[in-house]
């Protein structure tokens, strides 16, 4: 698993095309650069998060202020599997790029009891 977390840690956001606001397009555009890169298609997904409520709300956010929400009508990320092992790659985010899928989804998403007060 170290080997694995070592090897995730050398990906830099900065060698992959970014468009602010288009993180569906920059998200296409990962996938590609991985594929065109030697990964199997399979170990790619395209998480789509969205609501009826066309409002998100996501934490972590580079277009908010640190420690601050942002509320998206949608965001787009890649998941990468590597060994069972999913991380997810945001360009948008704070977080690690790539970040655990765990690590992501719980401090990207805040839980509703912590938002009430």
């Amino acid at each position: 698993m170290f080997k694995l977390v070592e090897f995730m840690q050398s990906f830099q956001a900065n060698r992959y095309r970014y468009t602010e606001f288009f993180c569906e397009e920059n998200i296409w555009w990962l996938a590609r650069s991985l594929i065109d890169e030697g990964f199997d298609e399979r170990q790619i997904k395209v998480l789509f998060f969205s609501n009826a409520g066309k409002s998100i709300l996501l934490s972590n956010q580079r277009a908010a202020a640190p420690q601050q929400l942002v509320i998206w009508d949608y965001h787009v990320v890649l998941e990468l599997s590597l060994e069972q092992q999913p991380w997810i790659f945001d360009f948008d985010s704070r977080l690690g790029f790539p970040e655990q899928r765990d690590v992501y989804l719980s401090e990207t998403f805040p839980a509703q009891h912590e938002l009430a007060g």
